[in-house]
């Protein structure tokens, strides 16, 4: 059986305002799948939804990020969003004990990044 936490950050923007709800703690079974829920009721478009995983005395990982459905990372994790994008759902296949830690759920703008090549 593992423990998973769920955990709430935010990110820093200069004119939005997100409410986000997790779950606070979920028991799964090992060898079965996870659902952990981010609800973030005021959605705005072009906002990313960003999981996050961080077990005790290690640094926070990044699993998945979009502002659609997606299945990505490891073939294991998979992010849906309800149809109001009112919440998102991180599934996690296949729990095992290297799971257990704490989730966090963000949101945010998005950011173009443009890199020159010499």
């Amino acid at each position: 059986m593992c423990w998973l936490r769920a955990a709430v950050i935010f990110f820093l923007c200069s004119s939005c305002t997100s409410d986000i709800i997790q779950t606070p703690q979920q028991e799964c079974l090992v060898g079965e799948d996870c659902d952990l829920t981010c609800n973030h009721q005021f959605f705005t478009t072009g906002y990313y939804t960003y999981w996050y995983k961080m077990i005790p005395g290690q640094e926070l990982v990044y699993i998945i990020s979009d502002y659609k459905s997606k299945d990505l990372h490891e073939n294991r994790f998979k992010m849906t969003f309800s149809n109001n994008r009112s919440f998102s759902v991180l599934n996690i296949q296949r729990v095992n004990p290297g799971d257990s830690a704490e989730y966090f759920c963000a949101q945010g703008d998005t950011v173009v990044q443009i890199d020159f090549l010499p």
